[in-house]
């Protein structure tokens, strides 16, 4: 009986030896080294997190801006006053690691401060595109007004009307089909949200020397907006 407690007792020491050996032979990270890890997961890319195109339908989905917010974003819709391009935050921006700091810990679109970013990578090259108050109510509650000032600021464009070059989007019912000389404009719909998103980034995947912008609803329209990008693109 003795020498059976005392194989008890060997094995219980035996093991606690073994996870006090284990502990003290982690490796311990100093606070300079913490900090350069820090700093070195900043700035690796974002995998798997990357969008092909703005999405209403999902990314505008409880990101609720304050209540003053939206009532100067439906003063701006009412009198008109409001771009629907998206500003772009890029990694020169004093407030990019920041926001992809917020991006990462979403896993998906945000708002901060009203404004509503999306992160988007071309070809190794990763920015933020953000929404203002004043667009995302447009975008979510009057689709056919953004797409009006969307055919408005086409038609700003300084340049001639062109035959349509870059795709039909045959998969896709049209409804309209407009060309400039650097930028088309595609307003189409389709019964399936998802079949728009597939078939847009099968697009962008066969058109790398094109910029794509695509916003899509939950009516299944989609207003695309592409354009020729500038030779030296990928130097940028």
């Amino acid at each position: 009986m003795r020498l059976r407690y005392l194989s008890i007792l060997l094995a219980v020491v035996v093991i606690l030896v073994g996870l006090r050996w284990s502990y003290f032979a982690q490796p311990r990270q100093t606070p300079e080294a913490l900090a350069a890890s820090e700093a070195m997961q900043a700035s690796k890319p974002v995998v798997g997190l990357s969008q092909s195109h703005v999405d209403v339908n999902d990314a505008l989905q409880g990101l609720k801006p304050a209540q003053s917010e939206l009532n100067h974003s439906l003063d701006s819709v009412k009198d008109n006053q409001i771009e629907t391009e998206l500003n772009i935050v890029d990694p020169s921006s004093k407030d990019y690691l920041r926001l992809l700091a917020l991006y990462r810990e979403k896993q998906g679109p945000f708002m901060d401060e009203g404004i509503a970013y999306f992160y988007k990578d071309d070809n190794g090259n990763p920015y933020f595109l953000a929404s203002s108050p004043a667009l995302n109510e447009l975008m979510s509650n009057d689709p056919d007004h953004y797409i009006e000032l969307k055919v408005e600021e086409f038609n700003r464009i300084d340049e001639a009307y062109t035959d349509n070059w870059g795709g039909e989007f045959d998969a896709l019912n049209v409804n309209f089909h407009y060309c400039k000389e650097s930028t088309c404009l595609v307003r189409a719909n389709h019964e399936s949200v998802t079949f728009v998103r597939e078939y847009l980034a099968q697009f962008e995947a066969q058109h790398s020397e094109l910029d794509v912008t695509a916003t899509t609803m939950a009516s299944g329209d989609v207003v695309v907006l592409y354009k020729k990008r500038t030779p030296n693109w990928q130097d940028d």
